[in-house]
Formats: structure tokens, C-alpha cells, sequence
């Protein structure tokens, strides 16, 4: 018997579970992080000590999801192409993003 299909469905799943739960445990900080830093930025805007460029603000989140974008179109090619490592790394992320 070969069980390499096996070893290589769970293998990914266990790779795409260990992704999310880290994603998930670092996002709650970030948040946080980033709210702190947005109340700063603010703060001191209105105070005059800081500008903030709006084209160069939009060009920052443009870049960002193009990042995203990008990410997904691999994520997707790896699904296309290895369909065992792709489901199996996909279920494993979901999971672990519903894992408390």
C-alpha cells in the first residue's frame, strides 16, 4: 500500500492549521497596535505636529492589497497544482481559524 497521499493531505493540513492559529493569536494584537498608533497619528494631527498625506495614504493601502491579492492568486495556484497539498493546507487553515 502507499500511503504517501496520505502523509502529504496531513502533513499540509497540519502546516495550514499552524498558520491560521498563529495568524489568529498575532491579529489580536495588531489590532490593538494599530488602534493605539491610528489614535497617536490623529492626536497629533490635530495638534499640527504631524501630516498626513492622503495620495501617499491611498497609494499604502493600494500596495497592500495588491500584496493580498497577490498572496490569494498563489494560494490558488498551489490549489490548481497540487490539489492533495492544496485542499488539505486549506482545510487546516479553517480549522484553525475556528479553533478557539
Amino acid at each position: 500500500m502507499d500511503f504517501s497521499y496520505l502523509f502529504t493531505l496531513t502533513g499540509a493540513f497540519f502546516i495550514g492549521y499552524a498558520i491560521a492559529y498563529a495568524i489568529k493569536m498575532s491579529f489580536k494584537m495588531m489590532i490593538i497596535a494599530l488602534g493605539f498608533l491610528f489614535m497617536a497619528a490623529f492626536f497629533l494631527q490635530t495638534q499640527g505636529a504631524l501630516t498626513i498625506d492622503p495620495k501617499g495614504l491611498n497609494s499604502f493601502v493600494e500596495n497592500i492589497l495588491k500584496s493580498m491579492h497577490n498572496a490569494l492568486l498563489y494560494f490558488d495556484n498551489v490549489v490548481s497544482n497540487y490539489p492533495s497539498e492544496g485542499l488539505g493546507a486549506g482545510a487546516g487553515f479553517l480549522y484553525g481559524l475556528k479553533k478557539r
